[in-house]
C-alpha cells in the first residue's frame, strides 16, 4: 500500500488551513500474512508547514531588504539626476546670449551615462551655436561694404539695360489719344522706309490704310483708351524695296508720372526671317511626312517580295521532307533548283535594298536591267509549287 493523506472531519467554523494543518501522511504495511498484524507509520503536516513558512518569511525578509536599499539606491541616484538637470537648466538658460558675448560656460557632471550623452550633445550644440554667432559677426562687419557694391552693381545693371534697349533693332511709334503719331524712330523708318517727317502729326490710316483692314487702328483706338496691351503678326510692302515683309506689332498703353493715359506705344520687330523658317519648316514636315509615307509604302511591298520567295523555299523544303522517298532524282533536283531559285531572288531582293539604300550618295550602285519575262515564269512556278504543297500563297 502506497502513503496515504489522512484530514479530520469537517467542522462548522472551522477553516480548511487547519484541517490541513492538523492532517498526516500514512503507510501501513503487513508484517504477517497469517496473523494479519500491521505497522502503520504516520507523519504529521505541521512541522513541514511551520519550517517551510519559516523559511519563507525569511525569504520575504530579505527581499524586503532589498527593496527598501534598491529604493533608497533610486532615490540617492534620483536626487543626483536632479540635480545634474538643475545645473544643465541653469547652464542652457539663455544659451545663445552667453555664447554671444564670449561668456564662459561651466558645463555639470553626471555620473549618469544618459545624462552625460544629453550634456555633451548640449555642448556640440553650443560650439556650433559660438561658431554661427561668429559668422553672423562677421558677415555684419561686412554687409555695408557688401550692399554697397550691390548697389553699384545693380546701377550699372540698369545702366547697361537702357543701352541695350536703345541700341535694340526695333521700331518704338508713339500715338496721342487720337492715334497722331508724335514719335517715329531711325529703326521704322528703316523698317517702313518711310522717313519721320512725313509720318509725325498725321493719322496712320492717312499713311497706311491696310491697317484698317487688318484692324490695327481698331486696336490702337482701343488701347488709347485704357484697353489692355495687344499684339499681331502684320504682313505689309516695303514702299521702297516693294518687298513683303512680317512685322510683331505690340501696342500698350501710355500714361505720364501720375498714371494717366496720355496715347498709346507701339513696338514693332521685324519677324520676316522668322516667318520665312516657318514656312521652310512646313514645307520640310510636309516633305518628311510625305517621305515617310512613300517608305512605309515601300516596306510593304518588300515584305510582299520576300514573302514570295520565303514561301518558295518553305514549299519545296516540306515537298522534300515528306516525300523524299518517292521522288525520283530528277524531281530532287527539280526541287533543289527552286529552292536555289529563291535563294537567288532573295539575294536579289538584298541587292536592290541596298542599292536603293545608296540612291543619293556620291557612289550610287549600278543595277542590270530585270528580266521581266524570267520573274513572271519564277513567280508562276512558285505558284505552283507552293500550290501544290497545300500552302497558302503568299499575298499580302
Amino acid at each position: 500500500m502506497g502513503v496515504s493523506h489522512w484530514e479530520p472531519e469537517q467542522r462548522p467554523g472551522v477553516p480548511v488551513s487547519n484541517r490541513w494543518y492538523a492532517s498526516v501522511y500514512f503507510k501501513e504495511k503487513t508484517i504477517a500474512a497469517g496473523n494479519g498484524w500491521k505497522v502503520v507509520v504516520e507523519a504529521p503536516i505541521r512541522p513541514l508547514v511551520e519550517e517551510i513558512s519559516q523559511q519563507t518569511m525569511v525569504l520575504f525578509e530579505v527581499i524586503i531588504a532589498l527593496i527598501v536599499t534598491v529604493i533608497g539606491l533610486s532615490r540617492v541616484h534620483a536626487a543626483r539626476y536632479s540635480l545634474s538637470v538643475r545645473q544643465l537648466v541653469d547652464v542652457t538658460r539663455q544659451l545663445p546670449e552667453r555664447c554671444s558675448s564670449g561668456e564662459e560656460v561651466v558645463w555639470p557632471h553626471s555620473m549618469s551615462r544618459e545624462m552625460s550623452g544629453l550634456i555633451a550633445n548640449f555642448q556640440v550644440m553650443a560650439a556650433a551655436i559660438h561658431r554661427d554667432i561668429k559668422e553672423m559677426e562677421h558677415l555684419n562687419e561686412s554687409l555695408e561694404q557688401r550692399v554697397a557694391e550691390r548697389t553699384q552693381e545693380l546701377r550699372e545693371a540698369i545702366q547697361f539695360s537702357e543701352q541695350v534697349i536703345q541700341s535694340a533693332q526695333e521700331g518704338i511709334a508713339v500715338h496721342d489719344l487720337e492715334l497722331h503719331y508724335l514719335a517715329w524712330n531711325p529703326f521704322m523708318e528703316t523698317l517702313s522706309g518711310i522717313t519721320a517727317d512725313r509720318v509725325l502729326g498725321r493719322h496712320p490710316a492717312e499713311i497706311f490704310p491696310h491697317l484698317i483692314e487688318t484692324g490695327t487702328i481698331a486696336r490702337l483706338e482701343s488701347v488709347a483708351a485704357g484697353g489692355p496691351p495687344t499684339s499681331m503678326d502684320i504682313q505689309f510692302r516695303d514702299a521702297v524695296s516693294g518687298k513683303t515683309k512680317w512685322v510683331s506689332e505690340l501696342s500698350a498703353p501710355l500714361c505720364n508720372s501720375k498714371g494717366v493715359i496720355i496715347g498709346a506705344i507701339t513696338t514693332v520687330r521685324d519677324i520676316s526671317n522668322r516667318k520665312r523658317m516657318e514656312e521652310l519648316a512646313r514645307c520640310a514636315l510636309d516633305n518628311a511626312i510625305g517621305a515617310n509615307n512613300t517608305m512605309k509604302r515601300l516596306l510593304r511591298v518588300i515584305a510582299h517580295e520576300f514573302r514570295t520567295p520565303l514561301g518558295l523555299l518553305t514549299g519545296c523544303t516540306d515537298i522534300l521532307d515528306r516525300y523524299w522517298d518517292r521522288l525520283t532524282p530528277e524531281k530532287r533536283s527539280e526541287q533543289n533548283g527552286h529552292i536555289r531559285r529563291a535563294a537567288r531572288q532573295l539575294s536579289k531582293l538584298l541587292e536592290s535594298v541596298v542599292a536603293f539604300n545608296h540612291l543619293g550618295t556620291e557612289t550610287p550602285v549600278e543595277r542590270p536591267l530585270a528580266d521581266i519575262g524570267g520573274l513572271c515564269r519564277t513567280i508562276a512556278a512558285e505558284a505552283e509549287i507552293n500550290w501544290g504543297a497545300g500552302r497558302p500563297l503568299p499575298f499580302p
